[in-house]
């Protein structure tokens, strides 16, 4: 859990992360959501809803 004012902080622990998943080649196991936002927006607007395919409605 990251929890942070600054988006750009949370971007660059993201971003972080990643290259070390790469680098140790587990990527598989790393899995990112966020909540909607400005850093949403900058992970390929993958947004949690998204992730786990809910949709209008269903809660």
């Amino acid at each position: 859990f990251i929890k942070s004012e600054n988006s750009t902080k949370k971007l660059k622990i993201i971003k972080a992360l990643k290259k070390l998943f790469i680098n140790k080649e587990i990527l598989y196991y790393l899995l990112i959501t966020v909540t909607l936002g400005t850093v949403a927006v900058r992970i390929n607007n993958i947004i949690i809803h998204l992730t786990y395919s809910f949709s209008k409605g269903v809660l």
